[in-house]
């Protein structure tokens, strides 16, 4: 949700890089939680991509210098404003971390029972739509990427969604925007459970922060 806020009021080339503060976020987590200790090595290491991704920050610290005060003015709180999502993205990497160490915790915890990677990342996928039915009506927030879509119309959007998967758009709907459902909906869900189960076995075998 954090993601889907910032996004679009970010350069497209600081995503990507901030990203990589999962790296950072993950190592701190697993040595809290899991009592992991690291090398000097890569201690370093991951010092060095603290400091890259946050080097992608200085153009919009210090990329306009104008002596002008109204245009300064201007520069300095469309800086406060990229800093501000920039924040915001660096705080939605956090709960991906976490979420990583504790997978990592419940089978090292239950290392004897042996858990199978499909039941874990099908709990894990019945939770995610539970909390995605109960966030549904934050799309009718005014927050900027979360939808804008009034609550009286939420009903009405999810059943024109489910014709439209279904490949039934109602006649008011472009029929072009339903091209290729349901094969392309059922195709990213099942490169996404694919995904998500070597996602899994990293975790299970490697860690969160090889993952």
């Amino acid at each position: 949700m954090l993601e889907r806020v910032e996004s679009p009021n970010m350069p497209g080339y600081q995503v990507p890089l901030l990203a990589k503060l999962n790296i950072v976020f993950t190592a701190v987590f697993s040595s809290i939680l899991l009592g992991k200790r690291y090398s000097w090595k890569q201690v370093m290491a991951m010092t060095v991509v603290l400091c890259g991704s946050f080097v992608t920050l200085v153009p919009t610290i210090f990329g306009n210098n104008n002596h002008n005060d109204t245009a300064s003015l201007s520069s300095s709180s469309s800086s406060f404003s990229d800093l501000f999502y920039a924040g915001i993205y660096v705080a939605s990497v956090a709960p991906t971390a976490l979420a990583f160490v504790l997978k990592e915790q419940v089978f090292r915890e239950n290392q004897p029972l042996n858990l199978d990677i499909f039941v874990v990342n099908s709990y894990g996928s019945i939770v995610g739509l539970v909390f995605s039915i109960l966030l549904l009506p934050l799309l009718a927030t005014a927050v900027p990427g979360l939808g804008n879509i009034p609550l009286t119309d939420l009903p009405s959007y999810i059943r024109n969604g489910w014709f439209c998967f279904t490949g039934q758009p109602d006649d008011d709907d472009d029929d072009s925007s339903c091209a290729g459902a349901p094969t392309a909906p059922l195709l990213y869900f099942g490169i996404n459970v694919t995904y998500n189960i070597c996602f899994l076995t990293l975790i299970k075998h490697g860690g969160a922060l090889l993952t």
